[in-house]
């Protein structure tokens, strides 16, 4: 985690040359133990998890879709036939 080149990732777990892609199993962390290691790996995804939906929250309040598509599950406004 943290580490330089094309296998290292940032602290939130995105690679670095495949920005978008994140790792958040054990494989990230720099150094575990052999015992007890499930709770370590759990509270990172989480860690991560969280600021990726803190990231998408504030995308989605940025750009916000019409309440329509949100109802419809469709997001094009070419399919909006409300009439506006």
């Amino acid at each position: 985690m943290g580490e330089a080149g094309p296998f290292g990732t940032s602290p939130d777990g995105e690679l670095n040359l495949h920005p978008g892609l994140y790792v958040v199993d054990g494989s990230i962390l720099p150094d575990l133990s052999s015992k007890y290691v499930t709770m370590t790996i759990m509270a990172n995804a989480d860690r991560i998890a969280h600021r990726l939906a803190a990231m998408e929250a504030a995308s989605a309040l940025r750009n916000p879709l019409p309440l329509q598509a949100l109802i419809c599950g469709n997001a094009s406004p070419a399919n909006d036939r409300s009439g506006s």
